[in-house]
């Protein structure tokens, strides 16, 4: 589950170029 979760997280900063992380 956390490695399904880690892909997720670095789809996410792909598709929203970062700006995520940033806000976190």
């Amino acid at each position: 589950v956390l490695a399904s979760r880690t892909k997720i997280y670095i789809i996410l900063e792909f598709i929203t170029g970062g700006e995520l992380f940033d806000k976190i």
